[in-house]
C-alpha cells in the first residue's frame, strides 16, 4: 500500500509539473452548462444545489442558482456529463446524457416536482436542441464521426471534415490557406488551434502540428460570430479537442495501409508497359491507452503512430548520354576524379537523331557525344513517429492539465 500510495503521488507530482508548461492558452478548449431552475407553476428556484458530474471521469462540480433560478458552469472539459438539482421541498431531479462540447453553451433546464427529497426524477433526455444563448454557428464532430466517417486525409486529419459543416466550399488550385472557404472568406484567413493553443504555420497560412486522429475526443470549427478571444483570424476556426483519461483503463490499436497492389493501372501505366501501378506504399499503426492514476483525481492519456510511405513518381523528361557516348565522355575526361562524377550519370536508352558537342582539354574542337531522353524516377519516403501524452488532475474546483 504504500509503494502505490508512493507511486500515486509522484505521479501527481508528475503531472502538475508538466501541466506548468501548458498553462498559457489563447482559446478555449472548453464548454460551458447553463439551464433555468423551475417549479411546477413556471417559478424560479433560488439557491438550489447543482452538481454536474463528468461520466467518465467520476468528477463533480457544484454550483447554486441565482435568484433568478439559473446555473452557469463557465469551464467544463469536454464530455458526457449527469446534472442533478437539490432543494429542499422538492424531488431530486437527476438529467443525464449531457454532451458538453467544446466552445459551445449546452442548456439543461431543471423542472423541480414538489415533494421529498429522497425521491429522485431521472430523465435521460441529455440537453436542449434550442441554443437562446449564443449567435455562434459551432459544427462538432466526435471522436467515432472522426475515426468512421470518409476522409481524403491519409493521416486521418479531421479539418477536411469541414467540407461537410454548412457555408464551407472546397479549396481550388492555386489557392494559398488550408480548409477551404468559410463562408465566402479566403481559405488563408483560417485558423487552428489544439487544445486552445495556436497551431497556426508562421511561413504559410496552415496547421502546424499533425494530431493522431484517434486522440481527439472533438473537432469543433466555427462558422461565424465568434467570440472576441478568436480574434486571430477572419474565417473558420478549427479547434481541435484531445482525449483525456477516465476511470476505467481502456485502450485500442489501429492500422491504415494502402499500396500498389490494391490499385488498378490507368492509361498512362499501360502506355508505358506497366506490369503495375507505379509504388504507392502508405502505413499508418499505433494505439492508444488512457486510465486513472488515483480516481475521481489524476487521469493520464497516451497515444502513438508511426507512419511510413514509399512513392515512385516519374520526374520531367530529361538528356543524357547513351552508353556510348558515356563511354566517349569517360575517354575524354580531364582526370579521375571527373569519371568518378561521369559514373553516378543516367545512361539514356537509345540515342537521338542529333548529337551535343562536348569541349574538354582533350577534345579542344568539340567531340560528338551521343545523347537520349530519359524519364528518371524521383523516389519519395517518409518515417513519421506522433505521440501525445495527456494528463489531467482534479481537486474540487481546481484543475490542472498537461498536453504534450
Amino acid at each position: 500500500m504504500r509503494i502505490r500510495y508512493l507511486f500515486s503521488l509522484l505521479a501527481a507530482v508528475l503531472a502538475i509539473c508538466l501541466g506548468l508548461g501548458g498553462v498559457a492558452k489563447a482559446q478555449s478548449n472548453e464548454g460551458s452548462l447553463r439551464g433555468d431552475v423551475t417549479d411546477n407553476q413556471g417559478g424560479t428556484v433560488a439557491d438550489a444545489k447543482v452538481t454536474a458530474t463528468n461520466t467518465a471521469t467520476q468528477v463533480n462540480y457544484d454550483t447554486t442558482t441565482t435568484s433568478a433560478g439559473t446555473y452557469f458552469f463557465p469551464s467544463l472539459p469536454v464530455g458526457v456529463y449527469s446534472v442533478s438539482v437539490e432543494k429542499d421541498g422538492f424531488q431530486k431531479y437527476v438529467r443525464t446524457s449531457v454532451q458538453v462540447n467544446a466552445n459551445q453553451v449546452t442548456e439543461a433546464n431543471a423542472p423541480l416536482t414538489i415533494g421529498s427529497s429522497a425521491t429522485t426524477i431521472e430523465v435521460m433526455a441529455g440537453a436542449d436542441l434550442v441554443q437562446t444563448t449564443t449567435s455562434q454557428i459551432s459544427n462538432d464532430f466526435g471522436s467515432k464521426q472522426i475515426t468512421e466517417l470518409p476522409n481524403t486525409s491519409l493521416d486521418g486529419s479531421p479539418l477536411s471534415l469541414a467540407l461537410l459543416a454548412p457555408g464551407t466550399t472546397g479549396q481550388g488550385a492555386g489557392v494559398l490557406g488550408e480548409g477551404g472557404s468559410i463562408g465566402g472568406a479566403r481559405p488563408r484567413m483560417n485558423s487552428f488551434s489544439i487544445d486552445g493553443v495556436d497551431d497556426n504555420r508562421l511561413d504559410i497560412t496552415g496547421h502546424s502540428q499533425p494530431v493522431i486522429q484517434d486522440s481527439i475526443a472533438e473537432f469543433n470549427l466555427i462558422t461565424n460570430q465568434f467570440a472576441a478571444e478568436y480574434g486571430h483570424s477572419a474565417g473558420g476556426q478549427f479547434n481541435i479537442v484531445t482525449k483525456s483519461g477516465g476511470n476505467a483503463w481502456h485502450g485500442s490499436l489501429f492500422g491504415y495501409n494502402q499500396n500498389r497492389s490494391y490499385n488498378a493501372m490507368d492509361n498512362l501505366d499501360h502506355q508505358n508497359n506497366l506490369t503495375q501501378p507505379n509504388r504507392f506504399d502508405y502505413n499508418r499503426v499505433g494505439g492508444d491507452v488512457g486510465g486513472p492514476i488515483i480516481h475521481n483525481k489524476l487521469f493520464i492519456y497516451g497515444a502513438y503512430q508511426r507512419i511510413w510511405e514509399g512513392l515512385a513518381t516519374q520526374a520531367v523528361d530529361q538528356t543524357a548520354p547513351t552508353a556510348a557516348g558515356l563511354a566517349q565522355l569517360k575517354s575524354v575526361a580531364a582526370n579521375s576524379a571527373v569519371v568518378d562524377i561521369l559514373n553516378q550519370f543516367p545512361v539514356a536508352p537509345t540515342a537521338d537523331a542529333t548529337s551535343q558537342m562536348v569541349t574538354t582539354p582533350a577534345c579542344p574542337a568539340g567531340c560528338a557525344i551521343e545523347f537520349g531522353h530519359i524519364a528518371p524516377f524521383a523516389p519519395n519516403f517518409l518515417n513519421q513517429h506522433d505521440f501525445i501524452v495527456n494528463a489531467d488532475y482534479n481537486q474540487g474546483r481546481h484543475a490542472l492539465s498537461s498536453r504534450h
